[in-house]
């Protein structure tokens, strides 16, 4: 028993000590990202048994909005970005897609509906 605890926390501490990266620099930059669809959920109230009573469970409306750039897809819920879509009609939107440049020259990069800094 004591040699398998032995064995288990040397391997938590491998996993742990190898999954670190440490960040160079952000790159943000403006893209037109193309509107694939919105959605508008309305309120409910969700109603559970609680003995001899019932408990309301309120779930707030949804406003979603579903973009996708360059095969990268972002999904918002956003009540002012939602009806500006709808509104206007927008077939595109501006977004901003950050670069993740770490010290060891790998990147990643995401989509976020975030200001670009």
């Amino acid at each position: 028993m004591k040699k398998l605890t032995i064995l288990i926390l040397i391997i938590v501490l491998i996993c742990s000590l190898t999954s670190c990266k440490e960040v160079d620099t952000y790159r943000y930059e403006k893209v037109e990202a193309t509107i694939v669809d919105t959605q508008f959920k309305p309120a409910w109230i969700q109603l559970m048994p609680t003995g001899k009573t019932m408990m309301h469970i309120p779930h707030p409306a949804q406003y979603n909005v579903y973009f996708e750039y360059e095969g990268m897809k972002l999904h918002i819920d956003d009540k002012q970005i939602y009806e500006e879509v709808v509104n206007n009609n927008l077939t595109t939107y501006t977004i901003c897609k950050v670069t993740t440049i770490y010290t060891d020259g790998t990147s990643d990069t995401r989509l976020e509906c975030l200001k670009c800094q």
